[in-house]
């Protein structure tokens, strides 16, 4: 009876652990998702020409534009604003249990961060590429160059936000890693979209 008792013990410890990091995915992955598809849906509509201004604002380094005319104020302001609304629901409908308390106005915030910082976070891969003379939108297609910034390209801004989600969310570090993994593969399969729709060369 015992040896039976300690084996349901364990299957339900681990049938715990695994409802957890499926309730810390979702928060993770669907906020940045769904913030990204209503971005790519702006995309093809793009009619407030403010939010087309370059993060650069024209400057230069050693002659090259530092990000790039690809790089412009609507992306981290969509991602910020809609990965908030999108967290802000997912948030309320998975009703994730925290050992620390976490109120509503905190998640906005949070969310409101890890939303620009999804958008930010491929500028320093976008300042690297410009001083290479790689142009907005391109990346290397052979050689060590194409295997860096294809990873790069995939994994820059999910980094990035897995580490604002393990600070502010203290989500556990498994969590952190599949969400990454994941995210890499959905980041793939958008790219693809936004090819087929003509937003992305």
């Amino acid at each position: 009876m015992e040896g039976g008792g300690g084996k349901t013990c364990i299957r339900l410890f681990i049938a715990d652990k695994i409802i957890i990091v499926v309730h810390e995915l979702i928060l993770i992955i669907i906020p940045i998702l769904f913030a990204g598809l209503t971005f790519i849906y702006y995309l093809r509509w793009n009619k407030i020409s403010l939010l087309n201004t370059p993060l650069d604002m024209g400057l230069k380094i050693n002659g090259k534009r530092i990000f790039g005319e690809n790089k412009t104020l609507k992306g981290p302001i969509f991602m910020s604003i809609f990965t908030a609304i999108y967290g802000y629901i997912i948030f309320g409908i998975v009703q994730y249990k925290q050992t620390v308390y976490i109120d509503q106005l905190y998640s906005i915030r949070a969310f409101l961060l890890i939303g620009a910082s999804y958008s930010l976070g491929e500028l320093p891969n976008s300042f690297i590429k410009r001083q290479l003379g790689i142009s907005p939108g391109l990346t290397p297609t052979k050689g060590l160059y194409y295997f860096f910034f294809r990873l790069f390209d995939t994994f820059d801004s999910l980094i990035v936000v897995g580490l604002l989600y393990y600070l502010f969310f203290h989500f556990s570090k498994l969590s952190i890693i599949i969400s990454i993994l994941l995210g890499g593969i959905i980041h793939l399969l958008t790219d693809e979209f936004m090819k087929s729709l003509k937003l992305k060369k």
